[in-house]
């Protein structure tokens, strides 16, 4: 489980970017923030599969990662196999022969054991999580059983926590996907690059079927999502983003590690 405890004091990373890597957590914005990191540093990627561990003994200091709400990641997952129909590496949530073509059709194999999908949703859901993940070969990016946009963002942080609790030279600093620009920004000016100052527009899947997708989650299944599905995600950007990163600006009933959130005007940069 992740320490929310461990994220102290927001710091400057004691290297420059270029001892930076990016954690490419599936649709929470990674081709964004791949492409954002690639000018300054030879260590960014994309491959979901990679970890701090293994990136640190490709000479990795210092982490980055984005963070999203998990009802937004699942319907960016939608959009993005609905435009992907042959993507094979890993397990599709959209699909027509378990009856899930739409997120809430998901959310409700998941929720109702009467529904005809229920076990497949779930062995897939179940494959997707931390003690069960089978990866193939590194930069295979074939996950078995699983789907990589149902991996926790906790893990990927408690992961990294792992890897900063060992080594002093090490940082993580987190983004907010829903101001990505702004955090990105702020990043760079504290890394003395440039003059804070970015325009860029997050990546989206796009394309004239994707585009035309309006894909909706009731607000029964939107707390199913962040309070059952992934609960230490919500937890973790509540924390860290605030309440305005679960759209409708409400505060998420849970509340734990208040004094972690301090808003835009800094990089959420840690070190332990």
């Amino acid at each position: 489980m992740l320490d929310l405890a461990l994220l102290t004091t927001p710091i400057a990373s004691n290297c420059g970017l270029a001892c930076c890597a990016n954690l490419a957590v599936a649709h929470t914005g990674s081709t964004t923030l791949t492409t954002l990191l690639k000018p300054y540093s030879r260590l960014a990627h994309h491959l979901h599969q990679e970890s701090a561990g293994s990136l640190r003994k490709k000479g990795a200091r210092c982490f980055i990662s984005t963070l999203r709400d998990p009802v937004e990641r699942l319907l960016s997952t939608f959009k993005f196999e609905a435009t992907h129909i042959n993507w094979a590496r890993s397990m599709h949530l959209l699909s027509r022969n378990r009856h899930t073509l739409t997120p809430a059709a998901f959310v409700d194999s998941l929720r109702y054991e009467t529904t005809q999908s229920h076990n497949a949703t779930w062995r897939i859901y179940g494959s997707s999580q931390p003690d069960a993940l089978q990866w193939g070969k590194l930069g295979s990016e074939r996950l078995e059983g699983g789907s990589g946009s149902l991996i926790p963002q906790a893990s990927y942080l408690d992961d990294t926590l792992r890897v900063l609790v060992q080594h002093n030279d090490s940082s993580l600093h987190l983004l907010c996907t829903h101001r990505l620009s702004t955090d990105w920004a702020i990043l760079l000016a504290e890394f003395g690059v440039g003059n804070g100052t970015v325009s860029t527009e997050l990546h989206r899947n796009t394309g004239s079927k994707s585009e035309k997708l309006a894909y909706t989650l009731s607000e029964e299944q939107k707390e199913y999502v962040r309070h059952t599905l992934f609960p230490q995600d919500t937890e973790l950007v509540r924390a860290v983003c605030g309440p305005e990163a679960f759209g409708d600006r409400r505060a998420i009933s849970t509340d734990i590690s208040r004094g972690l959130h301090q808003g835009a005007g800094s990089s959420h940069g840690y070190k332990v």
